[in-house]
């Protein structure tokens, strides 16, 4: 797993804070944004995202595999959060399957960065979504995006590829088109909407990804006025801290289901707060 530029310049801002006096956040450990590559790819000249998956309001409704051809986690989950079972697969490596009819049974689309369907932004309709997923079949990611994206005709073509246990996959699918047609997921409780089943027929769409490091969050502690604490939970004179560096703010992980949390409130609001108040004299 690689580290992102952003990553290492807020874990070297918050050491050269702790140089300065300043103590670390008490919170252990440090929130770690990963996520799966699944989610989304970026350009790294352009700094566009490049939709080559089912990502659909940051979930992947596909149906996720392990190298063994078995399912292991609820895909309906938050990039932010599907790190923590793909770690914990062989070689923490996963595959997620998709067919067609996942275009036109979650129309219209949401890509990444949004969480509600009425938004009118960066929405596409089935057909749009199936033209992505074809025009990136056999791309490899980006950058430091570990994936692997493809369309095949055939499942035992996806297996043979991939070097997934044929048979095992099979039963994993069977398994899990019967989920689907029960409308209910005894195994991962993955919501009945989005339960959508792997058609019989091609082509069949696959990624394989591993987890990435895009950030670090957290640093130095400080008090509500952003002002920076010694060890003695002191405040250092001068010395203030916002955004993700901000020390007790994120605990274990990073989540962006909190709508606004860290641009809209640990870096604008609370640069704006603390700014005033150093322009008013009142800290």
């Amino acid at each position: 797993m690689k580290h992102s530029s952003i990553s290492r310049r807020s874990f070297l801002a918050g050491a050269s804070t702790v140089a300065l006096g300043a103590a670390p956040q008490k919170n252990w450990p440090w929130a770690a944004a990963y996520y799966s590559p699944l989610f989304y790819a970026v350009n790294p000249e352009t700094f566009d995202f490049v939709s080559t998956g089912p990502t659909y309001q940051n979930t992947m409704p596909g149906l996720a595999v392990n190298k063994e051809g078995k399912r292991f986690m609820n895909e309906d989950i938050s990039c932010c959060m599907s790190y923590s079972p793909l770690m914990k697969q062989p070689d923490m490596t996963g595959f997620t399957i998709w067919t067609k009819n996942f275009a036109t049974e979650l129309e219209p689309w949401c890509l990444f960065g949004q969480y509600y369907q009425d938004m009118s932004v960066n929405q596409y309709t089935g057909e749009e979504m199936i033209a992505k997923w074809d025009q990136y079949a056999g791309f490899e990611g980006v950058g430091e995006t570990p994936l692997e994206s493809n369309r095949f005709d055939s499942l035992d073509e996806l297996a043979k590829h991939f070097d997934l246990p044929l048979e095992t996959l099979k039963e994993t699918i069977a398994t899990y088109n019967e989920k689907c047609a029960q409308g209910y997921d005894d195994e991962f409780g993955k919501r009945a909407g989005r339960l959508i089943p792997i058609e019989e027929e091609g082509p069949y769409y696959a990624m394989k990804y591993t987890p990435a490091l895009m950030s670090m969050f957290g640093g130095p502690r400080c008090d509500v006025n952003a002002r920076v604490l010694d060890e003695n939970d002191e405040v250092i004179e001068g010395l203030h801290e916002v955004g993700s560096m901000m020390g007790d703010i994120y605990q274990s992980r990073y989540s962006f289901l909190y709508t606004g949390a860290n641009m809209g409130y640990f870096c604008f609001t609370y640069g704006y707060l603390t700014g005033k108040a150093l322009a008013q004299g009142e800290i």
